[in-house]
């Protein structure tokens, strides 16, 4: 076979945006294979000084491996970003110790998350619209959880919580703190129509419960003082309230856009 190139074949290489012309820039399409498509769909990268992230497009899994705290700056522009509708499993490997805020907002399509037992604090948004994840398992070392980490997992149904946990329980799904003085977390999708806040809690934690979707009388104990920022913000099916005798603090927006909201009983 003869086979005729150009005379500046052997010297050629890509410049890809510096090109001056045109050829490649006028839709020319490159055919590869299923297996090299596969390959290119994969990523992987740097984010944070020991931390290290790899998306694999056959599983659909973003795993974060390494140690220390992911980096804030590193994730801000998520590099995984072209994928985020792919994205169907997250796997945060043992040594990673902090997932900051914004990390995985906006991954409407998770559906599992597996958090490590080296993990210490949850940050701001951290999983913030992750629309499709219906639980969480909250490990032993977890000793932080910021307000807003899970505001719009719309499909939220539980939180489990490791028994060997010193900062944080689950009591029939919902997540509160150790001490039973902070309830942190109504899941958005957990069922049923009326919740009593139970005795021993003080204060309602800021979002904490936004976007539920079923509680359409909220009750609580005598010893609820103080409803956070936005703790009851956006309840889309409730109705009526019912104060302890002892509330003394609403702070900003704690009840707003309850726009069905017939009864506020004090």
């Amino acid at each position: 076979m003869k086979i005729i190139t150009p005379n500046y074949y052997k010297e050629f290489s890509c410049l890809a945006g510096n090109c001056p012309d045109t050829c490649c820039k006028a839709g020319w399409q490159v055919i590869i294979d299923d297996k090299t498509l596969e390959f290119y769909k994969n990523a992987d990268g740097k984010i944070g000084e020991k931390v290290t992230f790899q998306y694999s497009s056959s599983t659909k899994t973003l795993t974060i491996k390494g140690s220390g705290a992911i980096n804030q700056d590193d994730i801000f522009d998520a590099p995984w970003d072209e994928y985020r509708e792919e994205i169907k499993t997250i796997v945060v490997e043992e040594g990673i110790t902090v997932v900051p805020d914004y990390t995985f907002m906006d991954l409407v399509n998770v559906t599992k998350v597996t958090l490590p037992k080296t993990l210490t604090s949850i940050g701001w948004y951290a999983f913030c619209d992750c629309e499709s994840l219906t639980k969480l398992f909250i490990p032993k070392s977890v000793k932080n959880i910021t307000r807003g980490a899970f505001n719009g997992c719309t499909s939220l149904k539980e939180f489990t919580v490791s028994q060997y946990n010193d900062y944080f329980k689950a009591i029939d799904g919902v997540l509160f703190s150790k001490d039973m003085k902070t309830l942190k977390q109504y899941p958005p999708a957990k069922t049923g129509s009326t919740y009593t806040i139970p005795s021993g809690v003080v204060e309602v934690y800021d979002y904490a419960f936004v976007d539920n979707q079923y509680i359409k009388t909220l009750k609580m104990a005598n010893t609820v003082t103080t409803f956070l920022d936005c703790s009851c913000q956006d309840m889309q099916a409730l109705e009526t309230i019912k104060f302890s005798d002892n509330v003394k603090y609403l702070y900003s927006n704690a009840f707003a856009y309850h726009y069905q909201l017939k009864n506020g009983v004090i």
